[in-house]
């Protein structure tokens, strides 16, 4: 083999190392990424804002019909107008609605406006509803949703006050909030 040859050979050698260990090295962040943010969100701090309110994001992104992220981004910018701090809990499948794919709270936040630890997508086999309404009993917290968790009053029977709940629509690209009475 001539010298020419030899380093060719060495140089193809180093190259697939470093691929392998930058692949390696990427799948890890991946990994400890998404085991760093699974599971909390800014509710969990001892801080969380005082004028927070839970926003069930896959009842939300149906109030226009077909699943969209624009109608999440504006009911989030109406809220934060009146002064409410919104966090966003999801299904385990809704970017499978909104895109095709799987999103996590890093996949979501930028495409609706708000930051990570501020959205919950619930793990696969998880009710988002359970979670909800465990989070906004516990804390005392209004929800924004159109679903009456009529299946959830024996456990959560705070759900039947009206007032805890901003329920609303999607009409000709805005939001329009319904009147605290029932319906």
């Amino acid at each position: 083999m001539s010298d020419i040859e030899v380093l060719v050979a060495f140089g193809a050698a180093l190259t697939a190392l470093l691929l392998a260990l930058l692949v390696t090295r990427d799948r890890s962040r991946r990994t400890k990424r998404s085991r760093d943010k699974s599971q909390t969100t800014g509710l969990d701090r001892d801080d969380a804002p005082e004028n927070a309110i839970l926003v069930d994001g896959s009842n939300v992104m149906h109030w226009g019909g077909e699943p969209s992220v624009t109608v999440v981004q504006q009911v989030i910018a109406s809220l934060e107008r009146e002064g409410f701090a919104p966090f966003v809990c999801f299904d385990a499948n809704a970017g499978y609605k909104l895109i095709g794919h799987y999103m996590d709270a890093w996949d979501l936040a930028p495409s609706i406006g708000v930051t990570p630890d501020r959205i919950l997508v619930v793990d696969r086999g998880v009710v988002a509803d359970e979670v909800i309404l465990a989070e906004a009993g516990q804390r005392g917290l209004k929800v924004v949703s159109n679903d009456r968790f009529r299946d959830w009053t024996d456990q959560h029977p705070w759900v039947k006050n009206h007032k805890r709940f901003r329920r609303g629509t999607w009409k000709q690209g805005s939001v329009v909030w319904q009147s605290g009475k029932k319906r």
